[in-house]
């Protein structure tokens, strides 16, 4: 089973939108996460057509490779480009990104000091990125949902959510639609 026979209205407003990544794409990718014990960075695009997909995986397995940080970060934004214009061309009005992230619990303000990969105290998570703009209504969020590996198994904790009106949501996969 596959991305694109997920539920989804294509002519449903945000909360059809909502309920599809809360019911039916999470829980998708948390399966497959499991399953398959990581998960590859894709881009679900949302339109009139309908569900649409690109993987990723193999740019970015390129990309994290690379020991330069500024070298990474460039291919990311090249990552970013060729993500805008996938969703751009199949006249998206909505589109998640899902990938594997690291992220450190951190007080509050607290400087990071360089990139998360290196720090002792990173820990894994399954993050989703979205935007949503559509008659009127525009909405961007985040979420991530930690996770520990132990032996063959996953065990996964409590999803961290955070969705705003507009473009509050910063970063490079970010932007595209409102």
């Amino acid at each position: 089973m596959g991305i694109s026979s997920l539920n989804l209205n294509p002519n449903g407003g945000y909360n059809s939108f909502s309920k599809f990544l809360n019911e039916e794409l999470k829980p998708f990718a948390v399966r497959i996460l499991k399953k398959d014990g990581g998960h590859i960075p894709i881009v679900v695009s949302i339109s009139n057509d309908g569900i649409d997909s690109m993987n990723m995986h193999t740019l970015l397995e390129e990309i994290d490779q690379e020991p330069d940080a500024n070298i990474r970060a460039s291919g990311k934004d090249l990552m970013a480009k060729l993500m805008y214009a996938f969703v751009k061309s199949r006249k998206s009005f909505a589109y998640v990104f899902i990938s594997e992230c690291w992220y450190a619990n951190t007080s509050k303000g607290e400087d990071i000091n360089g990139e998360v990969r290196q720090r002792d105290d990173k820990e894994e998570a399954l993050a989703f990125t979205w935007e949503f703009n559509r008659s009127g209504t525009k909405k961007t969020g985040t979420t991530i949902i930690p996770y520990y590996r132990h032996n063959d198994s996953i065990t996964v904790l409590r999803e961290v959510s955070h969705e705003s009106n507009g473009s509050s949501t910063a970063g490079r996969f970010t932007g595209i639609l409102v």
